[in-house]
């Protein structure tokens, strides 16, 4: 290799050499200005504390509260006692923590009460001698039991059974999608396959009018869907209100839910048995709660807290939502010290069950100012982390900017080595269709958030009791969303 040719080579290398010292050097100074960065944002954050052993006695204060039903302590039902209680309970804690304006707010709605629900397969004799049309005096009846064997559907109707005449041959028409199913249901028990609305199966809704419309005297729901972990068993799903439907005549038939083993029970037996229902659900106006509390700020703007305090009525409720109602409960005492700039409201709602009434009610109750001063709305719902099942805590936004404020709160919070063993997930989405109390204020155009949890395999069951509740992962979430709360209501 000659001079010129081993000169050029030294100069690239030269080249070579500077350029990377030059990365090396303005890596440094982009991590400085990161670190920099990073240090002034977190000096902009007040992480707030939460009493995670209070939020426990909370929530088993109120899983107390349920009612009983079939010998099962199970829910708070909206417009019961047990509701009213939770709802006076939260108020305490409000006026304890000093919040102003601390009140209940009621409104009117039209609430189903199982009074009585029972369900058993009756032994017949068809085609043969003793096909008289009465019960085969051979066998015994098969009873099914209410809350662990099914449940009601949401505004179910009414069967009052008074001798033998009254039981109901059963027609299996699988998942309620081909029409021609339906044509021979006139006076028959309709047994559904209920594989969820993803197959294209009619929703509850849907399903219940249709069937009703083609003379059905009763729909029976088999779970082929929720809990996979628990046998399928039967949950709570509602329909819509008896004055919301196209008609004047609401749909007064037996609606409910059976667990998988059941509901194969009941195909099996169906060729010489029928169903004896014996159903008395009324359907009244009561008065659902809304309860109300302010951190009061220096302007009358307003960031919302929110969770809603009612449960199924067959289910204690212990993650769905008992532990949002005490993370609401628990945020008053942990912000009252606070003189934001934003007032902070703080709210647990009744009815979110049925048809997120409660939410729904307050707004238009006060739209006119919430959508001239709310400036965010954060709801808390299920925000429980069953950590032998999953370890996710999902926090959803509908504005970027605050999901951003979020992730630079909780990466403060997660420093604390406690918290190691969980994954907090950021995500965007509208949430005006996510099921939840967040969504009146999403369909107004307010931003709003849900803080979720994960592992839940008992929703709207019996088993959704307090053994799964795990405070520590209210204490994160409050921690998280309660502090960008704080910073928003200071901005």
């Amino acid at each position: 290799m000659g001079y010129e040719a081993l000169g050029k080579v030294f100069r690239n290398k030269k080249v070579l050499a500077i350029t990377l010292v030059s990365i090396f050097i303005l890596s440094l100074i982009l991590s400085g200005w990161r670190y920099s960065v990073a240090l002034k944002n977190r000096e902009s954050y007040t992480i707030i504390d939460f009493d995670e052993a209070q939020c426990y006695v909370d929530a088993k204060t109120l899983l107390d509260m349920g009612e009983t039903f079939s010998g099962i302590k199970a829910g708070r039902l909206t417009g019961t006692e047990a509701e009213h209680n939770c709802a006076q309970y939260i108020l305490h804690q409000f006026q304890n923590a000093g919040l102003s304006n601390a009140h209940i707010e009621e409104y009117p709605v039209l609430m189903f009460y199982p009074k009585k629900a029972d369900i058993s397969l009756v032994p017949y004799v068809f085609n043969g001698p003793l096909d008289i049309g009465v019960p085969s005096p051979l066998g015994s009846e098969i009873r099914f039991n209410h809350i662990t064997d099914f449940v009601i559907q949401g505004y179910s109707g009414s069967l009052h059974w008074n001798n033998f005449r009254d039981d109901l041959e059963i027609v299996n028409i699988g998942d309620g999608q081909d029409e021609s199913d339906y044509n021979d249901i006139g006076g028959k028990a309709v047994l559904v396959r209920g594989t969820g609305d993803q197959s294209g199966a009619p929703a509850n809704s849907e399903l219940f009018f249709k069937a009703w419309e083609h003379g059905a005297k009763a729909i029976i729901l088999q779970n082929l869907q929720y809990g996979s972990e628990h046998g399928c068993l039967p949950i709570f799903k509602s329909s819509p209100l008896p004055e919301s439907w196209p008609t004047n005549n609401y749909p007064d038939i037996p609606f409910f839910m059976v667990s998988k083993d059941v509901g194969d029970q009941i195909a099996k037996e169906m060729a010489d048995h029928k169903i004896k229902i014996d159903f008395d659900i009324p359907i009244t106006e009561v008065y659902l709660n809304v309860v109300v509390g302010d951190i009061k700020g220096k302007t009358d703007e307003l960031i919302i807290m929110g969770a809603h305090h009612d449960t199924t009525y067959n289910a204690p409720g212990a993650q769905d939502n008992t532990v949002g109602t005490a993370t609401i409960s628990g945020l008053a005492k942990s912000l009252r010290g606070y003189k934001p700039k934003r007032t902070i409201r703080l709210c647990t709602f009744g009815g979110e069950e049925e048809g997120l009434f409660g939410s729904i009610f307050y707004f238009n109750a006060h739209q006119d100012e919430f959508k001239e001063k709310c400036k965010y709305m954060f709801n808390f719902d299920m925000d429980n982390v069953y950590l032998n099942r999953s370890n996710v805590l999902p926090i959803q936004f509908s504005c970027n900017s605050t999901k951003r404020i979020a992730e630079e709160v909780s990466s403060i919070v997660l420093e604390e080595n406690r918290y190691d063993k969980y994954n907090v997930q950021f995500s965007y989405s509208s949430l005006l269709t996510a099921g939840s109390d967040q969504q009146i204020f999403a369909k107004n155009n307010i931003p709003v958030s849900c803080t979720w949890g994960s592992g839940c395999a008992e929703y709207h069951t019996y088993l959704d009791g307090l053994e799964y509740l795990n405070p520590e992962s209210q204490g994160l979430a409050a921690r998280i969303v309660g502090s960008t709360a704080l910073y928003l209501a200071n901005m």
